[in-house]
């Protein structure tokens, strides 16, 4: 067995230690720093009524929760694995998720905690002076949002097309700090447009003229046009909050670290976007021939 091997089971195995204090145990991707608390703290708040769960466990990636999605096999314990959309919300997964796989329906889970009020209510807290309508007025997340919404679209479509391809183009790797022109987080359209168009050349290059065109269109008339792309479709782990991070660091003073202002969105944001995910956690966990009113 490898190096590696034994850590993914190591991080799986880990879940015995917390059974007194878990009622079910929940297997999910990112192991980086603040993931864990971020996730439990989400999860806790949306199925409190029904399920404690104090602890998550991150297998350090999607090919290892599935893998172990696929070997749960631990008798007397209810399971649930769950998946980030990632850009495969956008041109669909390559394979089949298991069935006992949940996918997320944002593209990871710092999707959920981009919560306008919370924002403005942590700021609010932070702030020694400004008011909460000043902060607000200041910050204009929504019109931030509209303005970098077509710069986001087609650089995540892009994405999209050159991650449908398993073309091994780089994409969601880059770094956000690529796009963004000035302290307040906008997107430069035309860093965009050349990244959009080196893909494109790319993947025309492997795959012959007019493929990324082609599969791009359809991809787009795909999407949910009810949706806000930016919420549903676009890393905020990755793009998203490192930029609206900045933003609120150029114009507002305050002392909260990055970690810290994640973890107290999770606390405090709307769950009215994770209610699918409620659903499906508790159909994964009590089928409807057990349990007809709890996934009410």
């Amino acid at each position: 067995m490898s190096d590696l091997q034994r850590s993914e089971a190591a991080r799986f195995a880990a879940s015995v230690f917390f059974e007194d204090f878990n009622d079910v145990d929940v297997y999910v991707e990112d192991t980086a720093e603040g993931f864990s608390k971020i996730y439990s703290i989400l999860l806790g708040r949306l199925l409190a009524d029904r399920l404690t769960i104090s602890r998550v466990f991150p297998l350090g990636g999607r090919s290892s929760v599935i893998a172990a999605a696929k070997r749960d096999d631990i008798p007397n314990r209810k399971s649930v694995f769950i998946v980030d959309g990632d850009l495969n919300l956008l041109c669909g997964e390559r394979e089949d998720l298991p069935p006992n796989v949940i996918k997320l329906e944002r593209y990871c889970i710092e999707n959920y905690i981009c919560d306008d009020n919370a924002i403005i209510d942590i700021l609010d807290d932070e702030h020694a002076s400004m008011r909460h309508q000043q902060i607000k007025d200041m910050l204009l997340l929504e019109d931030w949002r509209e303005k970098n919404a077509p710069a986001f679209k087609k650089l995540f479509l892009t994405y999209a097309v050159a991650h449908l391809k398993a073309s091994g183009i780089a994409t969601v790797s880059r770094k956000y700090s690529n796009f963004v022109k000035g302290a307040t987080g906008d997107i430069d359209m035309e860093k965009v447009n050349g990244v959009c168009e080196e893909i494109a050349a790319a993947v025309d290059q492997q795959f012959g003229a007019s493929t990324f065109q082609a599969t791009y269109q359809n991809l787009e008339l795909g999407c949910d046009s009810n949706l806000c792309f930016i919420s549903h479709y676009v890393s905020a782990k990755d793009y998203t909050l490192p930029i609206l991070f900045a933003r609120m660091r150029a114009l507002i003073e305050f002392r909260a670290n990055n970690i810290a202002l994640k973890i107290r969105m999770a606390k405090s944001c709307s769950l009215e976007s994770m209610n699918g995910t409620r659903r499906e956690i508790l159909a994964r966990l009590f089928p409807p021939d057990i349990d007809r009113q709890v996934a009410a």
